[in-house]
């Protein structure tokens, strides 16, 4: 795929425009961006050349990322182990013995200025003298705007969590354990084509989805009118999805529906209002304008929503204190929740693309309710 030439001449002009001599990326997922290869180590970029350095188990693993991405002639790969290794160069060719660390060190040794994602601090505290630049914002920012191909990645991701989770939901019966439930769906999402989970799976019963981030008990069991939040992801080839959805078992009681339906309604009104150029900030506020007219606004104790992609978790944030705007091709979860302790907790969430025309969700083959 081309794009990766383009990022890694992205990435040397950043480089040149700085007036530094060498970028450093050890953060995986930002040498994934550049290389396509996924794994520990380290891109370094100068302005004459690009090398990257992985641990020796890693090599043959990485030479095919870059075979794969075209790349294997504009980035020289070397191995690096900390130990002797009798003759392992006759296989992998170049290798140095040495930590990653001080690998790092020696080769901004030489710089003035340093472009750097997220230099090790043991190496940060030993660079006296020299001009650091943190760039992870910059290169957040180009990972959040996507390619076509990253879109038909996340959403082959999105259908392989959509069917397991509703394989799940059909699973799920009175006397199920949380933990039951999580390892079902983990069974389906894998054999449905993830290669990882997005995030640890959170399936919570009962009281437990008062907490948005629950965490899984053995004991804790469904029973009839129990509250059920699902809320999961994986990834496909490299790229990830994420999702949530709750209900309510065998029965909806009253109160249950009331604030179910105030949820939805802050979903629909948040992503009615994407389009490209809105600030980030303002679809948090319509969501919560949605619950405040319900009274149920202080309930809702997290950011509407984040952009997805290598990481669950990246640029844009659709938060009330965020400075982002949304452009086309940024892909976000909008996930307006609402958590009455001692009652039940409600999430809904689904993920979008930012096209010229709005919003289009990518998770509509998985519906907002269930009996």
């Amino acid at each position: 795929m081309h794009s990766y030439l383009n990022r890694l001449e992205k990435l040397r002009e950043k480089v040149f425009a700085e007036k530094a001599q060498v970028a450093v990326i050890s953060m995986p997922e930002n040498i994934a961006y550049f290389t396509g290869y996924r794994g520990p180590g380290l891109l370094i970029v100068t302005r004459e050349k690009a090398k990257l350095y992985v641990p020796v188990l890693e090599y043959w693993r990485a030479r095919e990322s870059l075979a794969e991405t075209n790349t294997l002639d504009l980035v020289e790969l070397v191995a690096y182990t900390t130990y002797k290794l009798p003759d392992v160069s006759e296989v992998v060719g170049k290798i140095v013995y040495a930590k990653l660390t001080d690998i790092i060190a020696e080769m901004v040794s030489k710089a003035t200025k340093v472009l750097y994602d997220n230099m090790p601090f043991e190496v940060y505290s030993k660079l006296n003298g020299k001009k650091l630049v943190n760039i992870r914002d910059t290169i957040a920012y180009w990972r959040s705007i996507k390619e076509d191909w990253e879109i038909e990645r996340i959403v082959q991701a999105a259908r392989i969590s959509i069917r397991a989770m509703l394989a799940t939901i059909d699973y799920i019966d009175y006397g199920t354990t949380e933990v039951e439930a999580i390892g079902y769906y983990m069974y389906e999402a894998y054999m449905r084509g993830a290669s990882a989970q997005a995030f640890p799976p959170i399936i919570a019963f009962n009281e437990n989805t008062v907490y948005p981030h629950a965490v899984p008990s053995p004991d804790n069991v469904v029973v009839k009118g129990s509250p059920v939040l699902i809320d999961v992801g994986v990834c496909y080839e490299g790229y990830c999805s994420d999702m949530t959805r709750s209900y309510q078992v065998g029965v909806k009681d009253s109160e249950y529906k009331k604030v179910f339906e105030a949820v939805y309604e802050a979903l629909v009104s948040a992503i009615d209002r994407i389009e490209p150029g809105i600030a980030a900030r303002e679809v948090d506020e319509i969501a919560r304008r949605v619950l405040r007219k319900y009274g149920l606004s202080k309930y809702f104790v997290h950011s509407l929503g984040h952009g997805i992609g290598l990481q669950v978790h990246e640029k844009p944030r659709l938060s009330n204190d965020s400075q982002d705007k949304l452009e086309k091709n940024m892909v976000v979860t909008v996930e307006p929740g609402v958590y009455i302790p001692g009652k039940f907790g409600i999430r809904l969430e689904e993920m979008v693309v930012v096209t010229s025309r709005g919003a289009k969700v990518l998770t509509k083959g998985l519906p907002i309710e269930f009996d």
